[in-house]
């Protein structure tokens, strides 16, 4: 902190920003002059703060890219990359403050290359920062054509030896291959991609056990390209026979967690090729499990897992990181020299997040469960599971189902909730009550960007609780999974007891089977923490509320976009009646999407405009009165794009409505509007509508 102060302001208190800017200067000069263990405490403490007030990263990025003073610009490097991994993190949770400080990062480094003061150096760092931090450099990170050029003459002239480098790095990294693949992606991190993937296959194409190792980790990579020539390094050693034992058991496991592309393809054939020279593969060494421990998930959905194992008289700790959503997240062993040094690494762990002693046969189904939702999701695995495998094969390989109801089913819970009294689902209540009084469950609350808007918009107190409750209902497939992931591992748990882990199954079949999710304590729980985060979150007590909406002036903004007033009151009007809740990017995106905007601050106040008008339709859809003057207003060519703007959020939003959800008279309307929508006319639809409108209201409420 400066002057007993951390460098974040609250926004909105942010004052000038040249005094952010050199208060930034003299953290980095005061961060430079710490020992390892303080800065690093820092760095996290400070990168944090760029999260709730960004401003003055431009500072830190100019030191990372152009400041000679190594130390002082080794400590810039650590708080870019501590801030682009909070940053990236934020936006996987969905927090508005995720996209706008990557945002302004990136804004931060296109004018620092318009500017032309980006060089190689400042370039390849830039884009190992980006690395670092799990993220794909901007372009502008990248070297450019001419850099390439000057680099490769100069490497020409070198004739550098990619198995010496190889050795180098491997002595770097104590001969770990993981490793390794950290530091090499970092190397490579500001190539453009087809360039990366040449280096990728020149390294993989060595006939060592360690390339083989490297080529499985790049198949994993985020890059088309990277994978492909990782795959194409593989089946070129497969069909000379070359391919190493050990690589050749993991290829068919790993082939499991890969999208349907040209380096899966690839990866087939060096199977192929594979078995006709090696017949069956060989298998590792096995490990020993010997302890496992985990966490019941937090609120962002994330759960870790730890199992202590040994081989002979090696010894490790195995951390497994999943995220609802992203699948496995991360995935690592950590080599240790003896059982005592092994119990202080967990003793660690302990201390910073509570673990449930596990039965061991726990780990197989979550990990294949969590393979299962990144696959749904288009989520690679890490590469260090790759490591993981050679402990846990076969079946924990292989991508299960993930959603709730298939995770009841996995662990039984609808047979004993079945067998249940209702002295005994009372029970259940108050034990689930008395589990989220616990610390672990106050994370559990949601702080998005569109709950953030929504209660924005409402007035009082009443109004943002219903607000809360309408966003929630958007997220009920969400929780609904989380507690079944709560439930499947409290039954794994040693001495967790039937009753807790039953509650939260109970909990997760009520949210699927429809229930209401006031009725819920799970639920309750989430929406008074999500309630109360929003209300203690630094300045958000000082948001203002949009200014109304002046006559005509959501039309002017609209003008020329293709969309009438009609058609947005019709599109608006169906948002209303949905059968089924609609999240705020399921609606707005399908109807702004297509709308080119300015940088000139209209695009917030087009999207608080149609929010307001889309809660001013809702509130007045249950008035008869009021509905039937929408109806009356319109001419027959604006009832015409009315009925096109409700057609068109049916389109968007598919999902909410279900036959199962409709009665005869909703299937019999919207047939009439389809028909009414071909053949150019309305019929007898405007008497109709307004009675309709209103029941369909009703019903959804």
């Amino acid at each position: 902190m400066l002057g007993g102060c951390s460098i974040g302001v609250a926004p909105g208190q942010q004052g000038n920003l040249a005094m952010r800017q050199d208060a930034v200067e003299r953290l980095l000069d005061v961060i430079a002059g710490m020992q390892e263990a303080s800065a690093a405490a820092r760095i996290r403490e400070e990168a944090n703060a760029f999260l709730r007030a960004p401003e003055g990263i431009g500072t830190v990025l100019r030191v990372v890219t152009t400041d000679g003073r190594e130390r002082r610009r080794e400590m810039a490097c650590a708080l870019l990359s501590a801030a682009l991994d909070g940053a990236r993190m934020a936006v996987e949770n969905g927090s508005a403050d995720g996209p706008r400080l990557l945002g302004l990062i990136e804004d931060a480094v296109r004018d620092l290359d318009a500017t032309r003061v980006l060089d190689a150096h400042g370039r390849i760092r830039l884009a190992q920062v980006y690395a670092r931090a799990g993220l794909e450099p901007p372009s502008e990170a990248m070297l450019t054509p001419d850099l390439l050029e000057s680099m490769t003459r100069q490497a020409a002239r070198e004739m550098p030896d990619t198995g010496a480098m190889l050795a180098a790095v491997l002595d770097q990294c104590g001969q770990d291959s993981l490793s390794a693949h950290a530091v090499l992606g970092e190397a490579m991190a500001a190539l453009p991609p087809d360039v990366r993937a040449q280096f990728v296959l020149m390294i993989a194409g060595h006939t060592d056990a360690v390339a083989a190792r490297l080529a499985l980790y790049w198949l994993l990579d985020r890059t088309a390209d990277v994978r492909l020539a990782a795959a194409t390094a593989l089946l070129s050693l497969a069909n000379t026979g070359q391919l190493d034992g050990r690589c050749s058991a993991l290829l068919p496991l790993l082939r499991k967690w890969l999208p349907g592309d040209p380096a899966r393809a690839m990866v087939d054939a060096a199977i192929k090729a594979m078995l006709r020279h090696g017949g069956p593969p060989s298998n590792a060494p096995g490990w020993t499990v010997q302890r496992v421990l985990a966490t019941l998930p937090d609120g962002a959905g994330a759960q870790s897992i730890v199992a202590l194992i040994q081989q002979g008289r090696r010894r490790a700790v195995a951390m497994l990181l999943f995220k609802q959503g992203h699948g496995v997240r991360d995935a690592f062993i950590q080599h240790v020299r003896s059982a005592r040094e092994q119990q202080r690494y967990l003793d660690e762990i302990g201390g910073q997040i509570g673990l449930l002693d596990m039965d061991p046969d726990f780990v197989a189904p979550a990990l294949a469960r969590a393979l299962g939702d990144g696959l749904a999701n288009d989520s690679l695995p890490p590469p260090g599971l790759i490591d993981i495998a050679e402990i846990w094969g076969g079946e924990a390989l292989n991508p299960a189902l993930s959603d709730a109801r298939s995770i009841l089913g996995m662990i039984g819970a609808e047979e004993v909730i079945a067998r249940m009294n209702e002295t005994e689902g009372d029970r259940l209540i108050e034990s689930e009550t008395a589990l989220l009084a616990l610390p672990h469950f106050e994370s559990w609350f949601e702080d998005t960007a569109e709950l953030g808007a929504s209660l924005a918009q409402a007035r009082g107190k009443r109004a943002r609780e219903a607000a809360a409750w309408r966003y929630l209902e958007t997220r009920r497939t969400w929780w609904a999974r989380q507690a079944a992931i709560c439930a499947a591992t409290l039954k794994a748990s040693a001495g967790a007891g039937q009753t807790l882990w039953v509650s939260f199954a109970a909990s997760a079949r009520a949210m699927l089977d429809g229930q209401r999710l006031q009725g819920l304590p799970m639920m309750q729980h989430v929406a008074e923490m999500s309630l109360g985060v929003a209300g203690s979150r630094p300045g958000r007590e000082a948001e203002a509320a949009p200014r109304p909406e002046k006559p005509g002036e959501l039309a002017r903004l609209l003008a020329g976009t293709g969309i009438s007033d009609a058609y947005l009151q019709g599109y608006l009007t169906g948002l209303a009646i949905t059968p089924r809740p609609v999240s705020l990017e399921a609606w707005l995106g399908p109807l702004l999407g297509g709308v080119a905007f300015s940088g000139d601050g209209r695009l917030r106040r087009r999207l608080d405009l149609v929010i307001m008008r889309a809660n001013r339709i809702d509130a007045e859809a249950g008035d008869r009165r009021k509905v039937a003057g929408w109806i009356a207003a319109l001419d027959e060519a604006g009832l015409g794009e009315w009925m096109r703007g409700l057609a068109a959020l049916r389109e968007a939003t598919r999902d909410a409505w279900p036959a199962s959800a409709l009665a005869p008279t909703d299937k019999r309307v919207l047939r009439d509007l389809e028909a009414a929508a071909k053949a150019g006319g309305t019929g007898e639809l405007r008497t109709i509508l307004p009675a309709w409108i209103v029941a369909r209201h009703a019903r959804r409420r």
